[in-house]
């Protein structure tokens, strides 16, 4: 049996990911090679050594082989369907945004032009699901848009975003300086939001043992360039921003902070909830975002969706407070929900199906 997994579109959120599911299966000595976008290759450990395959490789593939597919693109649509239509490996098709609905969208802040551009890219990512032999969803939310778009459900099966435990190579007793901000500026991520309860909190001097950690590979938005300029200054917030970022540097802003901001407006799934877990980071989780990986004051807390600056920072007092018992359970909580052990048979369980049918 060979894997090939594919990612044409660069996400530098889904590296982990495909990482982690190279480490499954090699573990289960199943040839695994990569076929994704170039740019992943500069964010790459030096040390990790990985296989590099190309779309002839996908077409030589046999009928227990095995394509998985991350991130809607165009190339990778076209390619599913040359692979499902005149040649024979099964085609897993990872789905992590099934389309929501329009009103979601407009609730989640988005443009009318913005979604637009989702639904196209929903468009693209439905067609993938069509000529898919499985589909995976990484959540409940996920998984249960998913059941609406599909016919099949046979073929769709729930399993939780992916990952190694890092931590293990970093060092957890790292101090603790940072109240943060990480990943993607997108207006569903109630950012503003963020920016507002962060000034709050440094205008009335609240946690000064803590400094605003923004970390991002978007550019700011000249708006809010002007609004913190002064407090990057006097050293009570710091931005990382513009560029993607290393694994170890990611790993670094998770591992230095007290608290992570997942008061999302919408999201199906965060790569970011999981990743906190990881390094034992509580989160701060909106009442629009809650999962079933959040359990309100043991993981974390929930704040109402009006997003009160003083009700933020309250929840950050309550992190801080019981800091050490919330960072034991989001670590026992990565370790049973995330980590790639913990989903080794249901995948493997996948990959027999055609074997067995």
């Amino acid at each position: 049996m060979k894997i090939a997994l594919i990612s044409h579109r660069f996400n530098p959120a889904h590296m982990s990911h495909m990482l982690a599911l190279e480490k499954l299966v090699s573990n289960s000595k199943i040839e695994t090679f990569f076929y994704w976008n170039k740019k992943y290759w500069n964010l790459l450990d030096a040390n990790r050594k990985l296989i590099v395959g190309n779309f002839y490789d996908c077409r030589s593939m046999q009928e227990n082989d095995h394509v998985l597919v991350w991130a809607p693109s165009i190339k990778a649509m076209l390619q599913m369907v040359v692979l499902r239509f005149f040649y024979k490996p099964r085609l897993i098709y990872i789905l992590h945004e099934p389309y929501e609905s329009f009103s979601a969208y407009r609730k989640g802040g988005f443009s009318i032009g913005k979604i637009i551009q989702i639904s196209l890219i929903s468009l693209i990512s439905y067609i993938c699901c069509c000529v898919s032999d499985e589909i995976v969803a990484p959540s409940e939310k996920a998984f249960t848009h998913l059941k609406k778009l599909s016919r099949n459900l046979n073929k769709c099966t729930k399993i939780n975003l992916m990952f190694e435990d890092e931590s293990e190579l970093c060092d957890l007793e790292l101090s603790r300086t940072y109240i943060s901000y990480i990943g993607t500026i997108a207006k569903d991520h109630a950012f503003l939001e963020f920016i507002n309860s962060a000034i709050y909190i440094i205008d009335n001097n609240i946690f000064p043992a803590y400094q605003i950690l923004i970390a991002t590979k978007s550019d700011l938005p000249k708006h809010v360039v002007s609004r913190i300029a002064p407090y990057i200054l006097n050293n009570r917030m710091v931005v990382k921003s513009g560029r993607p970022f290393t694994n170890k540097e990611i790993n670094h802003f998770f591992q230095s902070s007290i608290v992570v901001w997942n008061a999302y407006k919408r999201s199906m799934q965060s790569g970011v909830l999981a990743k906190s877990y990881m390094f034992g980071s509580p989160v701060i989780i909106s009442e629009n975002n809650e999962s079933e990986f959040f359990i309100d004051g043991k993981t974390g807390v929930k704040v109402s969706s009006s997003y009160d600056a003083v009700e933020i920072a309250e929840s950050i007092r309550v992190v801080s407070k019981n800091f050490t018992k919330m960072s034991a359970n989001v670590r026992s909580m990565f370790l049973d929900k995330f980590h790639y052990k913990s989903m080794e048979f249901i995948f493997l369980n996948i990959l027999k199906r055609r074997q067995n049918d």
